[in-house]
Formats: structure tokens, C-alpha cells, sequence
């Protein structure tokens, strides 16, 4: 915040003196619109190993796709950067 005050020096002291916000990226909103065939492109990439299920990983997104209350969002991140790092990681 000092950065701030110090870059613009005409802020109003409202700016100034109010409690520090802060800022939450639209992850849900992201992970279901622009991102969403990114996920789903990483979780077909999990067939290739006979632990996961890759089906019903995708049908589980897309349900969350069209529910928030199904499942948290973090789950299938976790999953989509697993699979990622597998991938990069395990020859097929």
C-alpha cells in the first residue's frame, strides 16, 4: 500500500487510511468458462494410467460445472496439476 500512496500522491486520505482488502481471484468462474477444456483435456491425459478413473473424473467436473454446491473447486485443481506433473514427468 505504501507503494501506492507514494506513486500517487493526490489519493484522498479515505483511500489512504482505510483497513487493507484483500482481492480474491474468480477461480470458479475461471475453472468453468475459459479454463474448462483445459481441465478436461487434463483429466482424459489421467486415462493413460490405470489408477485413475478419467471418466468419472470428467463426468464429477462436469457436474460441478453446472452445481458449485456439488464440490469445491480445489479438488479438481489439485487434480488437474497432478495430472500435469505426471504427464511431464511419467514417459508414456
Amino acid at each position: 500500500k505504501s507503494l501506492l500512496i507514494d506513486s500517487i500522491p493526490i489519493l484522498p486520505n479515505e483511500i489512504i487510511e482505510r483497513k487493507k482488502k484483500g482481492f480474491v481471484l474468480p477461480w470458479n468462474n475461471l475453472i468453468k468458462t475459459e479454463l474448462k477444456s483445459e481441465f478436461i483435456k487434463s483429466f482424459e491425459n489421467l486415462g493413460r494410467f490405470e489408477k485413475f478413473n478419467s471418466v468419472h473424473i470428467i463426468d464429477q467436473f462436469r457436474k460441478y460445472c453446472t452445481n458449485t454446491k456439488a464440490v469445491n473447486y480445489h479438488q479438481f485443481y489439485s487434480i488437474m496439476i497432478l495430472s500435469n506433473w505426471l504427464n511431464k514427468n511419467i514417459p508414456n
